[in-house]
């Protein structure tokens, strides 16, 4: 920190000095300091991991809230089985006209439109929820289930306090 920066709150004062690289917040008069785990939000993007630290002037503070994302990990999935499953039953055609019969594709093609069925279900049901600090020019998300509610509200309430002194 530098001089004349003191700290005002802090977010995620259990996850202070633990190695697993749990994500705290440090708000100062000056800066809002990130450590640990945290995601830019780039485009409606927040599938990269950020470790280093981040210091952003509190004075660039726009505002802060929750948002929900659907993983696009799981969406990867849908649209790997989707085009798994077309390939298999165009096989599975092709072979049909040269009088050629493999139970095994057929059983293989229903396993995987199983599969398929699950993703789209874990696509459209299951989201994750994410805290997020605007800032002008960038967007910072941290995961909600490392924090109490209450603490977060806490945490944002004093923000927009601090912020206020600051102008």
């Amino acid at each position: 920190m530098s001089n004349g920066e003191e700290i005002r709150t802090v977010l995620g004062k259990g996850h202070i000095g633990n190695n697993d690289k749990k994500p705290v917040i440090v708000l100062t008069n000056k800066y809002v300091h990130f450590f640990g785990e945290h995601y830019r939000y780039v485009n409606g993007d927040t599938s990269r991991k950020i470790y280093e630290p981040e210091s952003v002037l509190l004075q660039d503070f726009i505002g802060a809230g929750n948002i929900r994302k659907r993983s696009r990990r799981n969406l990867y999935y849908l649209i790997s089985v989707g085009v798994l499953i077309t390939i298999l039953t165009q096989i599975s055609r092709g072979m049909k006209k040269f009088g050629l019969h493999v139970s095994h594709l057929k059983q293989f093609s229903s396993i995987m439109a199983g599969v398929f069925f699950i993703a789209l279900i874990l696509y459209l049901f299951k989201r994750y929820k994410l805290f997020e600090v605007a800032f002008i020019g960038k967007r910072i998300c941290i995961s909600e289930h490392h924090f109490e509610k209450s603490e977060i509200q806490v945490f944002i309430q004093s923000i927009y306090q601090e912020k206020r002194t600051v102008q």
